[in-house]
């Protein structure tokens, strides 16, 4: 009776928990962006261009045809095909979103929803795994608010949007330590098949939100089978498990990943900037520019893809925090009970099993994220790495990010100390709150400015405003970047034209992706360019020619205007 109670206490908690950091989420947001029928806030900024980047990539995946792999989207990188993992879309909800599209209306965004799901179980998961180790169901759910609020979450919220799915990480810790640790009570020591689907089901959602969360995942995982291993005392066991639980993890991951065109075609899985976008290792307390009270500390400026500041309602109550852990597993040590607790288990044999792997937890991220080049503040030292290990690394160029786990496990760590240490349950919230208002104050600046820039409502106006667009679109089918396709990155002109592009019905031979695919699509527009300068081929007369350096090649015979700072040549005078 007393596990059903608490199965009913422990679901409210997550539910009120989830509540409670989606309406954090929506104060912060405003309503608007829920609206699926609403993109212009989707468009509306110059600032940035990933959120084009990934509401378009949805658009162009949904009128693309069905085929395998079911994750292709044609008409972007024409005449080839590419994958909407490589546009951040949201690959699992870009095709959710696709198998529903006859019944949706013709503009359907769902990256406000996406977002405020990520906010819900951020707080649901953060909020269950502090109740599993506290028992204080009313300390439990308020503390979401810290996770709903985390700089490194209300970062990535619009900005990277599917890397806002920071939830995966938590949940992740969640099966590690906390549904561990309630194993261990109940005397159930295997690890079992729904263990194994679990893992194999968090495994799957990470390639299919945000690769970058893979191995965030599989690090954990890994640590959750050293656990085990070091409980069961058994080798074989180990082996066994990792066996049982990785291969089906892997094998359903890379069969999902080659279902939606991850391997597909010529997209070069690595990308530049190793050893620039990392993590710091000042960052726990660099706010950058997110503090309304402390300042920016001297550190590179990509290094914020390495950003961890912990917020300073946090960081204040970090010592007391490690004073009451120290304490609290003094106390249990000299009362020589049973209970030897560190994070969940029972006995001194436990504690190594937990000891041992947080340890390769805590030291495997920090060297993942902090690597190859180590940076305090100003003072930089690069370690050489083999050419073999830099190109699998570049993988997952911006290292920094995986810090990520790091971060939230301090932050739960934290926060369990003062739910689980204080008796008096009623102190223990109102230290609580009273450190989240001192959190807020700290970045009340910070989330004003992303209040004042999505919660009004925007209207998005193209600047592509002289009537000759609407003939060019009329007339033609295909639009060629030109010479240097790689200038369409990062650029907010690549983005308009891609946009022109998609609601015109007109094709491109490049957009902006997550992977640089710009070196074959180069190599093949010089090599039709040079055959139309040496006359072997005419223009194409259904191609729009778009010069983003804005210089006139002379030697191709094409009609050249300049239409709203955008230099076009095409095979037919306007």
């Amino acid at each position: 009776m007393g596990y059903e109670v608490s199965k009913k206490t422990k679901a409210m908690v997550f539910l009120l928990g989830g509540l409670l950091a989606a309406a954090a989420f929506v104060c912060i947001y405003g309503f608007r962006v829920l609206i699926p029928t609403y993109d212009d806030w989707l468009l509306f900024s110059r600032d940035g261009v990933d959120n084009m980047q990934h509401y378009q990539g949805w658009v162009a995946y949904r009128h693309s045809s069905w085929q395998f792999p079911i994750g292709l989207i044609e008409g972007i990188i024409y005449p080839d095909r590419i994958s909407i993992i490589y546009t951040d879309s949201a690959p699992l909800f870009a095709f959710i979103s696709k198998l529903l599209s006859p019944i949706l209306p013709d503009t359907f965004q769902y990256f406000g929803i996406f977002g405020l799901l990520c906010a819900f179980f951020l707080g649901a998961f953060a909020s269950e795994f502090v109740f599993c180790f506290t028992d204080n169901a009313v300390y439990s759910v308020i503390s979401s608010l810290f996770f709903a609020t985390a700089f490194v979450f209300l970062h990535r919220v619009f900005y990277h949007t599917a890397l806002s799915a920071q939830w995966i990480v938590i949940a992740s810790l969640y099966l590690w330590l906390a549904v561990g640790y309630d194993r261990i009570k109940r005397q159930e020591l295997s690890f079992g098949i729904k263990r194994v689907v679990l893992w194999t089901l968090l495994s799957a959602v990470a390639l299919l939100t945000e690769a970058y969360f893979l191995p965030m995942v599989w690090g954990i995982m890994l640590c959750d089978l050293i656990r085990y291993g070091l409980i069961s005392g058994s080798l074989c066991d180990l082996l066994s498990a990792a066996a049982v639980c990785m291969l089906p993890a892997a094998s359903v991951t890379i069969l999902l990943g080659w279902c939606f065109g991850l391997f597909y075609g010529e997209v070069d899985s690595t990308g530049l900037g190793l050893g620039v976008y990392t993590f710091n290792l000042i960052n726990f307390f660099n706010p950058f520019w997110m503090s309304s009270i402390l300042p920016w500390l001297p550190s590179d400026f990509f290094q914020y893809e390495g950003l961890a500041y912990l917020g300073l309602g946090i960081l204040c109550l970090a010592p007391f925090a490690a004073g009451l852990w120290c304490k609290g597993i003094s106390d249990k040590k000299k009362a020589k009970v049973g209970e030897y607790r560190i994070i969940g288990g029972d006995g001194e044999e436990d504690a190594i099993s937990i000891c041992l792997p947080l340890a390769l937890f805590f030291t495997g991220f920090l060297v993942a994220a902090v690597s190859p080049t180590i940076s305090f503040g100003d003072y930089r030292v690069t370690i050489p790495i083999p050419d073999a290990l830099a190109m699998l690394w570049s993988t997952f160029r911006s290292s920094g990010r995986l810090i990520w786990p790091v971060y939230y496990l301090l932050i739960l760590l934290i926060l369990m100390a003062f739910g689980r240490f204080i008796k008096n349950k009623r102190l223990s919230v109102i230290i609580l709150i009273a450190a989240f208002v001192l959190q807020m104050a700290d970045a009340h600046g910070f989330i004003l400015d992303l209040h004042e820039k999505f919660a009004p409502e925007h209207v998005y106006v193209s600047s592509l405003s002289d009537p000759a667009w609407e003939k060019l679109a009329r007339d033609h089918e295909h639009i060629a970047i030109c010479p240097d396709t790689h200038d369409i990155y990062y650029t907010y002109e690549g983005e308009e034209l891609e946009y022109y592009a998609l609601t015109n019905g007109l094709t491109m031979n490049i957009v902006y992706t997550a992977r640089v695919v710009s070196d074959q699509v180069n190599e093949r527009m010089r090599s039709q360019l040079d055959d139309i300068s040496s006359g072997l081929k005419m223009p194409d007369e259904k191609t729009i020619y778009v010069f983003l350096d804005g210089k006139k090649d002379k030697s191709l015979p094409l009609y050249y205007y300049k239409l709203n700072g955008y230099l076009i040549g095409v095979a037919q005078p306007l």
